[in-house]
């Protein structure tokens, strides 16, 4: 059973603390315990119904109404939100919701249900935007390294990636497009939910996609690139690094990629104080990303 402040059940939910713990107090609908010491926590329980409290609230239910809820009734309102026939933020939030709750519970079969569902409504390339990628920004597994539920990031993670390389093998890889991107993560990097979802993406665009995976040496990187002759190279940042470090990496890229379109997303914003190539771009959200290809 995972232990969490009230931080962050407001990281994960989108909640502020203090709307909380007016919750709590108002209406019962959480009940925090305390450690050996003394100090408040909340379990997976509680996270799971804060959850499914945002998607209902998402559906146009009050707080008010919702608090006199059961249980059982809050879960059942639930189901038949995943399930129900108009397709809308509110659905979108619940599925989002039911997908994060499947990490915290171990629930493979609740997964299963939720991306099953969004694949219906939405099809395979709007459930990895609309769906999968913010599910992914809200647990902070896409754009950063920290590490609030470890085993659960690493469960869904896992799951999702599956289902990534199987929607990668549904589009055929085409070797004679009009763009050749070259995808990888740098050496020391191995974050690589958001480059899979990208490689998907520039697959279903027409794209020719050169996926060299992760912790990819500079020097292999350069040997590739003068092989291949690519329109575009894009990567990731995820770790943190010294200055010193990431400057000289985009030092490298700019003296010898300087004809090559240069794009890289980072789960930190980027450091002002860091000279990039002038044919170097940040790339922000998957919006972004989208205008791209």
């Amino acid at each position: 059973m995972s232990q969490y402040s009230i931080k962050d059940l407001e990281e994960l939910s989108g909640v502020k603390s203090h709307t909380i713990r007016i919750w709590e107090q108002r209406y019962g609908l959480l009940t925090p315990k305390r450690t050996d010491t003394n100090i408040r926590y909340y379990d997976d329980d509680n996270m799971r119904k804060l959850l499914n409290i945002v998607s209902l609230m998402a559906k146009g239910l009050k707080i008010s109404a919702i608090g006199k809820l059961t249980e059982q009734e809050i879960n059942e309102r639930i189901f038949e939100l995943v399930e129900g026939e108009q397709v809308g933020d509110a659905q979108t939030v619940a599925i989002i919701n039911q997908m994060v709750s499947s990490g915290l519970t171990y629930n493979e079969q609740i997964f299963e249900k939720a991306f099953s569902t969004a694949l219906i409504r939405y099809g395979f390339k709007d459930t990895y935007v609309k769906v999968i990628y913010p599910m992914l920004v809200r647990i902070g597994i896409l754009w950063s390294s920290k590490d609030l539920i470890p085993a659960q990031e690493h469960f869904i993670s896992n799951l999702v990636r599956q289902k990534i390389y199987a929607a990668i093998d549904t589009v055929p890889a085409i070797m004679d497009a009009k763009e050749t991107w070259v995808l990888f993560l740098p050496d020391g990097e191995d974050h690589e939910l958001g480059l899979l979802l990208s490689a998907y993406l520039l697959r279903v665009g027409g794209k020719r996609v050169i996926y060299l995976g992760v912790n990819v040496s500079y020097s292999n990187l350069k040997a590739v690139i003068e092989e291949v002759k690519p329109d575009y190279i894009y990567f990731f940042l995820v770790v943190k690094k010294p200055k010193s470090v990431h400057q000289e990496f985009f030092n490298q890229i700019g003296r010898d990629f300087s004809k090559i379109n240069v794009y890289a997303s980072s789960s930190q914003p980027p450091d002002p104080e860091i000279n990039t190539p002038k044919n170097f771009q940040w790339i922000n959200s998957v919006e972004e990303f989208l205008k791209k290809v």
